[in-house]
């Protein structure tokens, strides 16, 4: 069901399935995974600390419990929880990569720097931190570290997700660089690969879009700007792709008081079970959002 995409009843069969036997850790596992993608990170963290608690040595629950921890805002426990997981299992590559990703989210680029080089002294592989070493603006590689990476992206036995990945990343060294010309062309072939994975349909965005605006017109907001929630946190930075809002974060997590985020998908999974939470009688998002009333909006917010 969870690789059908039918999350909710795969989320019913997994709650069954620990209900009968509550030392399955694999299912608590991946009961937790599901729960944290729709966005209920209360329950997801209660499933993953179980896993961790019937399977300690299972470094990738442990792993999972960690990304969930940061997930919720969470960000010190989940730091805990990789560092300990480095500790026990120091060729353990993926904790340091979610370690220094959760780091330089939250603005702390020189820690993240510093977990980055302690995973290069244990392996040495360029690639597999390039894309965590990318997103430093910091960052200044030598021509040969750029030249190994490419010569990795040009290898036929590479794996085309993850040269998809290297070729985003080596598209933005490059343009920091101002090596344009050199850094669209690997932009373009990163989203060969991407749209080739995802069946991208320009039409039926368009479509969605057209609906998007019909539906969310000044009038829906006007009827409920009573109905949400008198609170000034969190801050949300909104903004098109690749406009600067990760950078406006960046910045603003700079600051003692603020923690930044990173971009949450939580507006996706509140449309994504909109019709099922106002019980829309068929009626599919946007739709459905015509019986979106007060009580509903704060509960939402």
């Amino acid at each position: 069901l969870n690789q059908l995409g039918r999350e909710r009843e795969a989320v019913v069969a997994y709650s069954q399935a620990v209900a009968l036997d509550g030392s399955l850790a694999p299912a608590q596992n991946e009961l937790a995974l599901i729960l944290n993608r729709r966005g209920r990170h209360r329950e997801a963290e209660v499933c993953a600390r179980k896993a961790v608690s019937l399977a300690p040595k299972q470094f990738d629950f442990r792993l999972n419990y960690g990304n969930i921890l940061a997930a919720a805002g969470r960000t010190s426990e989940a730091l805990t929880c990789y560092e300990s997981l480095e500790q026990e299992f120091p060729e353990f590559a993926e904790a340091y990569l979610q370690h220094a990703k959760v780091l330089q989210d939250s603005g702390d680029f020189a820690r993240a720097s510093d977990v980055l080089d302690t995973l290069r002294h244990i392996n040495p592989d360029l690639t597999l931190v390039f894309q965590r070493l990318a997103a430093d603006p910091s960052v200044a590689f030598t021509p040969e570290e750029l030249g190994k990476v490419a010569s990795f992206i040009e290898d036929d036995k590479a794996d085309e997700a993850t040269v998809g990945e290297l070729c985003f990343d080596m598209g933005q060294v490059l343009e920091r660089n101002e090596r344009y010309d050199q850094s669209f062309a690997y932009y373009i072939r990163a989203n060969k690969i991407r749209n080739a994975a995802c069946n991208y349909n320009p039409d039926v965005m368009c479509e969605n879009t057209n609906r998007l605006i019909s539906t969310f017109d000044a009038g829906v907001f006007e009827d409920r700007r009573e109905d949400g929630m008198a609170d000034d946190r969190p801050v949300f930075i909104v903004g098109m792709p690749c406009s600067g809002t990760s950078q406006i974060e960046r910045i603003i997590a700079r600051h003692r008081w603020v923690g930044g985020a990173g971009e949450m998908k939580d507006f996706g999974i509140l449309a994504r079970e909109l019709p099922h939470v106002l019980g829309g009688g068929g009626l599919e998002y946007p739709a459905c959002v015509r019986l979106l009333v007060g009580k509903k909006v704060h509960q939402l917010a």
